[in-house]
Order: C-alpha cells, then structure tokens, then sequence
C-alpha cells in the first residue's frame, strides 16, 4: 500500500507516522514515515479496507476512513495545521494534579492528550478543528482512583489559539463497603452516570475499614458498581448525586448452587459454562460464572443478592435461561437442561468485497424477548468465524465491527448464516439550543438504535455552535428523539441514512 501525506494546501508532509489499521482483520497495524515527498509505503498489506491515520507535531491528525487498497490507488491523506489549545484546570489537590490529563476528541480526528502541570495549565499542540470535546481527568484508573471533569464544548478553527478552562465540580461521596456486615478491603466502587444523564464518572478503592471517597460528580442518577471479584460478584446498585452526601453499601451474599444435564437422558454434563449477569443497571462489569464438574454440578460462591439472569451452554448443545433471585440463603437447586444441537456458527463479511471481517456479538435476543448474555465480547477478533451455543429457535442478534454500521438480524439454529456489514452513513447534527441533549435513534421496528458494544442507546448532543457526528449508522429510516431528565421523547425529527452518504439534521 502507498500513499501520500499532503496539507490541505497541497503541500507534502515530510516525517510524518503512517498508521494503517485492517477492517477486517483489527490485528493488523503497521505503520511507516513519510519521506521527503510526503510518501509512504506499508508493507504486507493484503487487499481490503483500512482506516489510515497521519501524525506529526504541530498538525492536527489526517485520517483517512474505509480506504480500499484493492484498486491499488495510492492513499492520499491530508493534514491540517494544528490548533493550540491552552487553559487552566481546577479543583484538584497538588497530588491529584501530578495525574492530571486533559483530552481534545473530534468525531473526524481521534482524540489529543496532555499532561496538566503542577500550576493546573495545560497546553495541545495541533489540537483538531471543529467542534472539539475537553474532558480532564485525574487517577490511573480503576487501581487507584479517578475522576472527571464536566465535558466542555468549544469550536476551533485550523490554526487557531483557543483558551478553555476546565472545573471540577466539588461533590464528595463518601461511604463504607460491608460484606455480610464485615468491611470489604481493596474493592473498587465505581460511580457512571445512567444514560448520559452526566458526563462526570468517578471511582476509589476502599480502604482497610471498607470506607470509600469519591469526587467530582454532577447532579444526576448514578449506576453504581462494586468490584470484588475474589470475594463476591459485582455488585450493582443505584444513587442519585444531589450535592456531597454518604452512601453506605452492605453487599449481602451467599452461594448459588445447581446442576447441568442433558435434557433427553438426563445424565450429568460436565464442562459447561455456567454465566450469570447482573439484572441491574448499564454496568460495564456484571457477569460472573463457573464450570460443571464431572457429576453436572457448580457452585458459584460468594454471589451478591438479587435478580440475576444465568446461563448455561457447552459446545455440541444448545443454551437454557434462567432468572433467579438470590436472597439470604442463596440458591441451591437450579437446574439447567442442554439438549443437542449444533448451535449457529455466524460468518461476517464486507458487504461491498464479501471478505470476512473480524465482528463482535454484543446482543442476542430471543423469540420470547429475553436477552441472552453473550458471555464476553472478542474485542479485536480476527475474522474467524463466531460460534454461538443456542438452542433451536430463532434470535435477533446484534454484531459490531470497527469502521462498521452496527447490524441487527433474525437468525435460527441450528444454522451456519453469513452476515454482512457496511460502513453506514453518517448523521451530522447541528444544534440550535445553548444547552447539551440528550437523545436517541430509534429504528423502524420502534427499537433504539446501539451504535457501540455497551448497548446503551442514548447519547448528547452539543449546544449550539457545535455540530455532533455520529458516524457509521447502519442505512434505513429512523425518529431521532430528543429526550427530557426521565427518557421521555420530548421532539421527535425523521431522519434517513444512505450507506455511504451524509445527512444533516438542525436539531
């Protein structure tokens, strides 16, 4: 693969890094630099689809979407003179700004880190243009806590000086974590907003009497997680911030127990994968399970109480569902029944070239609306096919892929389907409001639209001047509701999508 790295004046871009990513086949990444002509050359790349990314100092990054090296074309990506951004952050302590870092995201460009200084100043050299989302953050993540700041909106022209100040808000959550009344030592407590009603996110780690600190979180309703995975499964409850506050959480536990069989002789199956999943919330952590051992039989220990949704599978037979409820005893006799059956093996393809591309299963669905825990998802799979262990039936099932629309389809088992996905079109949203919103496709069938692997439907839009894109929408109609605090559509605007194509919509 060749190709040229020019600015959008026409001017070649010498020393500049070439990274080129495989649709399908996400783990292939090469890279190479541009000589004195601004060309490139990537070695070992097969014929298909890539998304290339430019970098140098001083430029905002070029990318270049869905390129397909099979017309032998060379590749021509055109960079922008960077921006520069600067402001000053506050509200951290001195130590939480030593892990300070501010982050620069455009829709068309990736996304710019930078350090904050020990003053709270901060400065991105070849910032992108256009409408660019701020967001600092402090803490090395779920080990040792961290925070975020609001999200700030501001426009940036190529080449422009923009200063933008960002606060973090003052909240402080504080609590204790207890297992069975006892104190649960080193667990993470994780604080994410429910459907983007805040930008803010927090986490801590409790100490050794189970006591808990959290900062920085706006006024909204929180999906709130307990990570203990040595000790109990995750734990997911709820809590609305208004202002500072104390939440206490008393995580009761006990241990599930149970037997696998095959449901024509009823004799023991050992070996199948018993997962359950967390009934509560839009948490990113919820499932837990085990294995059955030779006579057909788990234990699960230490499972937090309430409503769960458990699973059983095993190569070479389908799936069964259960929903139990743990309560202060736990469960000692659920029963999963496995018949045979060759389950689906799914192949994915390019809907344009027919070539297989790596996919994720992040829904299924089946005839009875129950949903079905996919159990983990391949993140950067190659083009294998998937296999999925489903009882006979029909299922709705929903794939991702990185460059791609997001597709949902009805599948039966046993059956060996092959699936296509594109690339989609790309919705531009220009909003008249001063204020952020929050909204949500929903698709012809009356089905809110997922554009990623979380599954959660509703995202914001920025206030006006800015413009949001979202990219890669698979072709159809769709109503974009605008939604009020409580999901309710407040506004509805039809909207249509071409594959291939944009569409503005003035919200």
């Amino acid at each position: 693969m060749t190709g040229t790295v020019v600015t959008d004046a026409g001017v070649p871009v010498a020393d500049a890094m070439v990274r080129a990513m495989s649709s399908s086949d996400p783990s292939f990444g090469k890279e190479a630099r541009t000589d004195s002509n601004g060309s490139f050359q990537i070695e070992g790349a097969a014929p298909g689809h890539y998304n290339l990314a430019a970098a140098k100092s001083g430029y905002a990054d070029g990318i270049l979407r869905d390129f397909d090296a099979s017309t032998g074309a060379p590749a021509r990506i055109i960079m922008a003179v960077g921006a520069v951004i600067t402001g000053h952050v506050t509200g951290l302590t001195d130590r939480e700004l030593q892990q300070a870092t501010v982050t620069a995201t455009t829709a068309g460009s990736g996304s710019t880190s930078t350090p904050v200084d020990a003053n709270g100043n901060y400065r991105i050299d070849g910032a992108p243009s256009g409408t660019v989302r701020l967001i600092a953050r402090t803490g090395q993540g779920l080990a040792t806590g961290s925070k975020t700041s609001p999200v700030k909106s501001i426009q940036v022209d190529p080449g422009a000086s923009v200063q933008a100040d960002l606060e973090f808000i003052a909240t402080v959550i504080r609590g204790r974590v207890t297992h069975n009344g006892q104190p649960v030592t080193s667990s993470v407590v994780h604080f994410m907003p429910r459907n983007a009603q805040a930008q803010t996110s927090a986490n801590a780690t409790t100490d050794s009497n189970g006591s808990y600190e959290v900062g920085g979180l706006d006024d909204a309703s929180y999906n709130v997680q307990v990570i203990d995975l040595q000790r109990t499964s995750p734990y997911n409850t709820t809590y609305d911030v208004h202002g500072s506050g104390s939440f206490d959480i008393d995580i009761k536990a006990a241990p599930v127990r149970g037997s696998v069989i095959d449901a024509t002789t009823g004799a023991p199956i050992e070996g199948a994968q018993v997962l359950m999943q967390s009934a509560v919330g839009e948490a990113f952590l919820t499932s837990r399970g085990g294995q059955s051992n030779p006579s057909g039989v788990f234990v699960i220990d230490n499972v937090a109480q309430g409503s769960y949704q458990v699973k059983a599978e095993k190569e070479g037979y389908g799936h069964d569902v259960q929903t139990i409820t743990v309560g202060d005893n736990g469960v000692d006799s659920v029963v999963f029944k496995l018949s045979p059956s060759s389950g689906v093996t799914l192949h994915v393809v390019d809907g344009r070239d027919q070539r297989p591309i790596g996919a994720d299963v992040t829904r299924i669905v089946d005839g009875a609306g129950r949903e079905i825990d996919t159990g983990s998802f391949r993140f950067g799979g190659g083009p294998e096919p998937i296999k999925l262990a489903l009882s006979p039936g029909s299922y709705r099932v929903t794939l991702t892929s990185m460059g791609y629309a997001p597709r949902t389809v009805t599948i039966t088992s046993p059956s060996e389907p092959t699936v296509a996905l594109t690339p989609g079109g790309t919705v531009i949203l220009r909003s008249k409001s001063s204020t952020l919103l929050r909204a949500r496709l929903v698709d012809s069938n009356g089905m809110p639209y997922t554009r990623g692997p979380f599954r959660n439907p509703i995202f914001t839009i920025d206030p006006s001047p800015g413009v949001t894109t979202l990219n890669n929408i698979a072709g159809g109609t769709y109503q974009l509701q605008i939604l009020d605090g409580a999901d309710r559509a407040i506004n509805t605007i039809n909207v249509t999508v071409i594959d291939g194509q944009q569409v503005q919509v003035d919200v």
